[in-house]
């Protein structure tokens, strides 16, 4: 997903800065809005709502996000430019017991052409979750998407996928800090978190305090961290994060 504000709430690499490890969740708790700054500037996003179902986000850059739901599951995720052109849409489809199967991600803009990927997923008796990702290069055709780029599988706490013909392996594992994610009150984004070839079950329901990578056996390294503040409900009101490419800054604001 590279949506501004869910890609703030996931936020790779995290490090909390609370020695607080009680998750008191309040149910009306809604992020309303994120402000995010690194060295492009200052974006805010402003979030609206029907009930607890997040239907819009409109960020300062002029990019506008629209959520469509079926009953309580988020079945299409588009983004506009500037413009109000359709710049890119995810599609998420599910089985009779609510779990996502099936996740498209398609873009319609000029960098990456009418391209996309589709991701299908199988839910395990043991919990885990195994994917594969297709590659598509029309997006108008979603029948089009059989050439198979990636498969693995994901826990609670791992990410281990195995890359084109099986000759590269990455694992990615991560710790929670056991409080509230910005995103945790809103209908169906717990249904999501994982959606696309990254994350973990946990993505939008707690905040990943530390990450490790490891490419083909190597030894796991972190690329980042990120300090964070709470409020008395245990969701995040700021983080700081840095990595080689400088400093940013996120705020959360809920109501």
């Amino acid at each position: 997903m590279k949506k501004i504000f869910a890609m703030a709430a996931i936020a790779l690499f995290m490090v909390s800065c609370s020695d607080d490890d009680s998750n008191s969740t309040q149910t009306n708790t809604k992020l309303t809005k994120v402000v995010v700054t690194d060295s492009d500037g200052i974006v805010t996003s402003n979030l609206t709502y029907d009930g607890n179902k997040l239907i819009e986000i409109n960020s300062s850059d002029s990019e506008k996000q629209v959520i469509t739901y079926t009953g309580n599951l988020v079945t299409e995720w588009k983004t506009f430019d500037a413009d109000n052109q359709m710049t890119d849409k995810e599609i998420y489809q599910y089985n009779a017991q609510n779990q996502l199967v099936t996740y498209y991600e398609l873009y319609y803009d000029a960098v990456q052409g009418n391209e996309g990927y589709k991701t299908t997923y199988t839910h395990n008796s043991d919990g885990t979750i195994s994917f594969i990702e297709y590659l598509g290069d029309n997006v108008d055709d979603l029948n089009s998407f059989t050439e198979k780029s990636a498969e693995g599988t994901i826990t609670d706490n791992t990410l281990t996928t195995i890359y084109n013909t099986g000759e590269d392996t990455e694992v990615v594992t991560y710790t929670f800090d056991g409080k509230n994610n910005p995103l945790k009150n809103i209908t169906g984004m717990d249904k999501i978190g994982f959606a696309g070839t990254y994350g973990s079950k946990k993505f939008n329901i707690e905040n990943v305090v530390s990450q490790t990578y490891s490419y083909n056996g190597s030894a796991p390294v972190v690329e980042s961290t990120t300090v964070y503040t709470y409020n008395s409900d245990n969701f995040p009101l700021t983080e700081t994060q840095t990595d080689d490419s400088g400093t940013s800054t996120i705020q959360y604001t809920y109501e």
